[in-house]
């Protein structure tokens, strides 16, 4: 027998399913729902970006296979998109039945790079002072992908936020959009920019004010996690037994 709820989840570009984990978790331990975090062609851990079918027209085609294996087990789907996967779960509610739509900084543009740059010089700091690194600073990560992302795969990820910002206007699904003002790789405003070019009746921006980009590790993420299934259990009519109360 088929199960109420589905979410698949969509990581961003150069990352992978930990991006949206502390999210995962949360709706793992408090509903009943089949959660599905599939990695794309090429990422993940290592990066491995420089494989041949590392490219958008696979990437499209892995989101809409791992949407046809989550119809198969339940009756509704919530799409859970973080960057440029943002940007794939607007390509599928544009064309598939997605009950409900998060989209996690999602990025229709790019570079807030003042925010990246304190990133930097705390590193640096950091490194002269013999210091760990204070929690929320991803230089590494980003240190990391600058040095094994090829020209070609970037040109793919191009390909594939501007598809999905075609497709936007193509929504009517209910959508909530969260985004950290503080977001050094995706500005604010690519969230207020999706938000009025998308055609829902049914839309709502979260605000995390110290957020950055990786929005799921923020400090108020327990805050959002709770409005998030919130509205999720509003927008799909869910009865009380499908949220479990541990």
């Amino acid at each position: 027998m088929k199960k109420e709820v589905g979410v698949l989840f969509l990581h961003g570009f150069t990352g992978g399913p930990i991006e949206t984990r502390p999210l995962y978790n949360y709706l793992n331990a408090r509903t009943n729902w089949v959660l599905h975090s599939p990695t794309l062609t090429g990422h993940g851990i290592p990066l491995q970006l420089s494989h041949p079918y590392a490219n958008a027209s696979t990437w499209i085609f892995e989101v809409n296979r791992a949407y046809d294996q989550l119809a198969e087990r339940v009756n509704k789907i919530v799409v859970v998109g973080f960057s440029m996967g943002g940007l794939l779960a607007l390509q599928l509610a544009a064309q598939r039945r997605v009950d409900a739509l998060i989209l996690l900084s999602p990025a229709a543009k790019y570079g807030e790079w003042r925010h990246l740059v304190g990133d930097i010089w705390t590193k640096l700091g950091a490194d002269l002072l013999k210091r760990p690194l204070p929690r929320q600073t991803f230089y590494h990560l980003y240190d990391y992908k600058l040095r094994n992302t090829p020209i070609r795969a970037a040109f793919h990820f191009l390909d594939v936020l501007r598809y999905g910002k075609y497709c936007a206007k193509f929504v009517h699904t209910p959508v909530c959009f969260v985004h950290g003002k503080r977001d050094g790789i995706v500005p604010f405003s690519s969230s207020l920019y999706l938000y009025r070019r998308v055609k829902s009746e049914h839309k709502q921006v979260i605000i995390s004010e110290q957020g950055k980009h990786h929005i799921c590790y923020s400090a108020d993420a327990e805050g959002w996690f709770h409005e998030l299934l919130r509205f999720i259990e509003r927008h799909l009519h869910l009865s009380n037994s499908v949220i479990i109360n541990r």
